[in-house]
Order: C-alpha cells, then sequence, then structure tokens
C-alpha cells in the first residue's frame, strides 16, 4: 500500500482537536511554522478521558493475574473498557466456561478492589484461525 492509499487510513495521530485546527489553519501557509508546545499538548492530554480510562485499563492485568490461575491467564485477554463493563476474549471454549462458572465473582471483585469500578464482565470466545478441513 502507498502512503496515498486512502484505504490504509491516516495512522496514529493526534486526538482530533478543532480549536488546534482553527489555530493552525489562521497560521501563514508561506514561511515558519511554530509547532505545538509538548507540555501544552501533554497537559491537554493528561487531564482527558482517555487518560483516565487508560490509567483504569492498566489496573486490570494486575488484578486478573491476582485471580485467574497460571494455567488459564494465558488464555484471558483484556479488550474493552467502557464505562463499568469490561470484555475479555478468552482463546478456549473450555478456559471461558471454568471461568465464567467459577472465577467470574473472584474477578469482579479483584478489579473492584484494584480500582478499576468494573461491575459487569463481558466475555467474548476468541476467533479461530484453523481452516476447515
Amino acid at each position: 500500500m502507498s502512503p496515498r492509499d486512502p484505504a490504509s487510513g491516516p495512522g496514529p495521530g493526534p486526538t482530533p482537536n478543532p480549536d488546534r485546527d482553527r489555530r493552525l489553519a489562521h497560521r501563514p501557509r508561506l514561511g515558519y511554522r511554530r509547532a505545538d508546545e509538548v507540555g501544552d499538548v501533554m497537559e491537554g492530554f493528561l487531564g482527558s478521558e482517555a487518560a483516565r480510562r487508560m490509567k483504569r485499563f492498566q489496573k486490570v492485568v494486575p488484578a486478573l493475574r491476582e485471580v485467574v490461575p497460571m494455567g488459564l491467564i494465558d488464555k484471558v485477554r483484556p479488550l474493552r473498557l467502557q464505562g463499568a463493563v469490561l470484555t475479555l476474549e478468552i482463546s478456549d471454549g473450555v478456559a471461558l466456561h471454568e471461568l465464567r462458572q467459577h472465577y467470574a465473582h473472584a474477578i469482579l471483585a479483584a478489579l473492584s478492589a484494584g480500582g478499576t469500578s468494573v461491575s459487569e464482565l463481558s466475555w467474548r470466545l476468541k476467533s479461530s484461525t484453523a481452516k476447515p478441513r
């Protein structure tokens, strides 16, 4: 794919900010354009909702490692944390059943004690990549 290919997408970049875009649009197009100060950009990000979600999500894995046995922890992947709902992707159907039946309450208790404010778990079985025979 070429860099101009629209299917490749814009790629990772800063969060859209209309005020910043307007400020950049008013700058002269010819000549030197001064870059935004890194400290100002970081200050804006650190106080944002996205930063708070990232901080909460970082507490999920240690809480899971406390409760889930070593044989099952490799099959669990936290996917999404939205509001009070944590979505976990499980790579094995048997592991999914065991986690839901025997560890769901302990996982919720550990997440709550870890300060994630998760009150509900959403389970998802990982899609298989094996080719049919």
